[in-house]
């Protein structure tokens, strides 16, 4: 649908704001073009995916820098020998 951005919305978790002083909210997470675009209580604008997070963290923007290297699976066998 040219026009408008591709609106997703992960209905009913607690969302992570983040930041130093950051705290969980109750709500949805309305992401328009891969960007958040809002944490609403409950969100009634227009979506093209929507996503049950009942019961569920929302963490929006986190990347897991927690790897180890050496691990991955074609390395694995390398590491144990």
């Amino acid at each position: 649908m040219a026009g408008h951005p591709r609106t997703t919305v992960v209905r009913g978790g607690m969302v992570w704001t983040g930041g130093r002083l950051g705290s969980l909210t109750a709500g949805d997470l309305v992401i328009e073009d891969g960007a958040v675009a809002g944490v609403e209580p409950r969100y009634r604008g227009r979506c093209d995916v929507e996503l049950d997070a009942g019961g569920c963290l929302v963490l929006p923007g986190l990347v897991n820098c927690h790897v180890h290297a050496g691990c991955s699976p074609q390395l694995r066998g390398i590491a144990e020998d």
